[in-house]
Order: C-alpha cells, then structure tokens, then sequence
C-alpha cells in the first residue's frame, strides 16, 4: 500500500494546475514576442523545474506503488524525503514561478520600456501597469522604520511599489501593520550595495503620486 499518496496527490494537483496555466499562457504569447523578449521571459526558462518536480512524484509513488508483499510494512517516508530533498533545492523557483502566474506580465505582449523579469526581485510580481511609464510591484515583506516621533520601530505593510519611467524614479507606499490610518509615500532607493534609502516627497508629487497608485489599483 502506498502510504505517501496523500502527499503526493495533494502536491501533484496544486503544482499540475501550476504548469497547465503557465504552458497555455507561453502557448498564447509565443508567436507574439520577438526572440529577445520571448528568452527574457522567466516563467518560460523555468517552467521545465515543475514539471521535473511532477516527474519527481510520479517516481516516488511508482517505487511506493511497486513495494513487494515482504516490504509491505516498511516506511514509505524514505520515498516522501527524497520528493522534499528535490523540492529543497528548486524551492525559490517554484515560488518565483507561483509569483509569475499573477504577474501582469505574464500574458502581455506589450511592447514598453520596463524591463519586466529583467527587473524582477525573487518576492515581486508585477500588479499593474499602464504599458507606458507606471508600474506597480508588490511581494515585499513587512518593514521596520523607526519613528522619531513615537520613538519606537513601527512595522509597515508595502502597498506597492511605484516605477516611474518619466521621473527615473521609485516611490513606495506604506500602511503601518497595527494602525491603517499611518500612511506614507516616501522616495524608495536601493543602492548597488543593498542598503534601501527611504526619502519624503513634496506635497505637490504627494498628490500626484498618490493618484498613479491609485489608478493602477494598488488596493487590490
């Protein structure tokens, strides 16, 4: 009796609904994109690893599966471990790729001046844009400013982060964790060396900042 079914029926069926929708979406854009943009695209370089890790399960039942009456009550946790050891080792792609299957890239033939998976961080994914000099990322973690006026570290939650072409510049927008009402755009700058700055802006491109989030619905 395969004792691991369980785990492997549940993964197989989330990461197959995984591959289907990124193959039909490659299938649908392929003929649209020029060579360069096609082999830039990362859900297209990568989405062989899911199926490797399909392949991987379907082992693991098959040797599960083919126990003989002698091995019938031995573990089948050695079969499940070696389906975790692989996971381990493609996991951040995996989770880039579940990143790709929300991202607006992921079906757009566009042609614009953002560099898509070019500039894509392993925890982002494109929410919006207006296919000309607005775009919105999200999947930053929670971060920790210190509050000069409540001395003490106040967590925020990232609403998005705004790219904007016409000013080479990008703006965050922040909710704090425990008090939705403390808001704040500030300037977002990332040096080469990893550290993040974090600027105020001007009431004048407050507003006008506040309205390119809003239009490209960074509520949602």
């Amino acid at each position: 009796m395969n004792k691991i079914k369980e785990f492997t029926n549940s993964e197989r069926d989330h990461y197959k609904d995984l591959y289907t929708d990124l193959i039909l979406s490659i299938d649908n854009i392929s003929e649209l994109l020029d060579e360069d943009d096609y082999n830039s695209r990362f859900f297209i370089k990568k989405v062989h690893i899911i199926k490797d890790y399909l392949d991987k399960l379907d082992d693991a039942d098959y040797k599960a599966d083919k126990k003989d009456f002698f091995d019938f009550l031995k573990s089948d946790e050695k079969y499940k471990t070696e389906v975790l050891n692989f996971k381990s080792t493609i996991i951040n792609d995996l989770k880039k790729l579940e990143l790709c299957r929300k991202c607006k890239c992921l079906k757009c033939v566009s042609s614009c001046s953002f560099k898509k998976c070019l500039n894509c961080l392993p925890s982002y994914y494109v929410h919006n844009c207006n296919k000309m000099d607005n775009c919105i990322t999200k999947g930053l973690n929670t971060i920790t400013l210190y509050s000069n006026d409540e001395e003490r570290d106040v967590n925020f939650e990232a609403l998005g982060l705004l790219e904007d072409l016409k000013e080479n510049k990008y703006y965050i927008y922040l909710v704090e964790n425990n008090n939705r009402n403390n808001q704040h755009i500030l300037q977002y700058i990332k040096y080469l060396n990893g550290e993040v700055e974090y600027l105020p802006i001007t009431k004048e491109d407050l507003d006008k900042i506040y309205d390119s989030f809003v239009k490209l619905n960074c509520y949602e």
